[in-house]
């Protein structure tokens, strides 16, 4: 059986979960994500993207943020999610490398 394990570290404490899904996985790194950067509400993803994404110039215009909303995102497909947990690291990468706060995920297989 093929299982998805999210593994990662904060503050040098190691954690990891299980998932029977890809789905599943993707959802749970997304929600880690948004737990650390305490993004808990779209004023909160926009506030974030804008002053914490060195990586564009924007002119003061506001900068569209990434979803957030994880009831939203049980509706799309595992490649779309990893897509969005790209952009929250990308993001949020300054602030979670000052807290050593790293996420990653594999594959393996499960024999009973």
């Amino acid at each position: 059986m093929k299982v998805w394990v999210l593994h990662g570290s904060y503050e040098n404490e190691l954690f990891s979960t299980v998932h029977f899904t890809q789905k599943g996985c993707a959802l749970m790194a997304i929600a880690e994500v948004l737990d650390f950067l305490q993004v808990n509400s779209t004023k909160d993803a926009v506030k974030f993207a804008n002053d914490c994404n060195p990586y564009r110039e924007t002119d003061g215009e506001q900068t569209e943020a990434p979803e957030w909303d994880l009831d939203k995102m049980g509706a799309l497909e595992s490649e779309q999610l990893w897509i969005i947990f790209n952009e929250w690291q990308e993001l949020g990468y300054h602030r979670m490398s000052d807290r050593n706060f790293f996420l990653d995920y594999n594959v393996t297989q499960v024999q009973g």
